[in-house]
């Protein structure tokens, strides 16, 4: 059972880390995200994620 407790102990260390791996992953692409948005309302080019969005909720 210690054995099982220390794996299991290791497993969740591990898991925590990659998890705030992850949530700083996810940050930096909502802000890249954000800036490509912004750029591309400058430029006047509409995205193809809201052109898809659009087409999903039928506006032309």
């Amino acid at each position: 059972m210690k054995v099982l407790k220390e794996e299991k102990d290791r497993l969740t260390a591990s898991k925590n880390a990659q998890y705030e791996t992850y949530q700083t992953a996810r940050t930096e692409q909502r802000e890249l995200q954000t800036v490509l948005t912004n750029v591309q309302q400058m430029l006047g080019i509409k995205s193809e994620h809201t052109t898809a969005q659009e087409r999903d909720k039928g506006i032309t």
